[in-house]
């Protein structure tokens, strides 16, 4: 599938050559440009890596999401496409936390949609049900939690996660 490809886009042959190194002067010219959006995706695969190992030595706890912000949505419902990336296999629970307050009618449906997930589980992102969250203090400190803004609510261990360097704040 490699000489395909490098065939397909003419990287075998001298012009392909020069592509490459007018590519490469490009890519340096901008040298700041992609640092600015790479570093994120760095910051992010850390968080992740240290996640599984974190979490792959008691892999029958769950991990609970707490989401702070309606726009916690989308890094929520895609929470377990990462973790099965990265081979994270624990069990997944959601705690939402997020006043109504002066919320648009977009916004309250996104927590509604979460605070369903939450409630009866989703068998699409994998959310376990956990409908009343005082019930995970039964689990003596077995949980972990990722709180995306705020600390994290749970009696749950906290993981080092930091979703604040790399997801925009709604």
């Amino acid at each position: 599938m490699g000489v395909a490809l490098v065939q397909e886009h003419r990287l075998a042959d001298a012009s392909g050559q020069l592509e490459l190194a007018m590519e490469g002067l490009l890519l340096r010219r901008g040298r700041g440009e992609i640092a600015e959006i790479v570093q994120p995706a760095f910051a992010h695969r850390h968080d992740l890596s240290v996640t599984r190992a974190t979490t792959s030595v008691h892999p029958d706890w769950p991990i609970v999401l707490e989401p702070n912000s309606p726009w916690d949505y989308e890094p929520v419902d895609r929470f377990h496409v990462w973790a099965r990336f990265f081979g994270i296999a624990n069990p997944l629970m959601l705690r939402v936390e997020i006043t109504p307050g002066n919320l648009t009618k977009f916004e309250q449906w996104l927590v509604g949609q979460m605070q369903h997930w939450a409630a009866v589980g989703e068998v699409w992102n994998n959310f376990q049900p956990l409908p009343d969250p005082t019930e995970l203090k039964k689990r003596n400190g077995h949980c972990f939690a990722i709180g995306f803004w705020h600390p994290v609510v749970s009696p749950c261990r906290s993981l080092d996660f930091s979703p604040d360097r790399y997801i925009p704040h709604g």
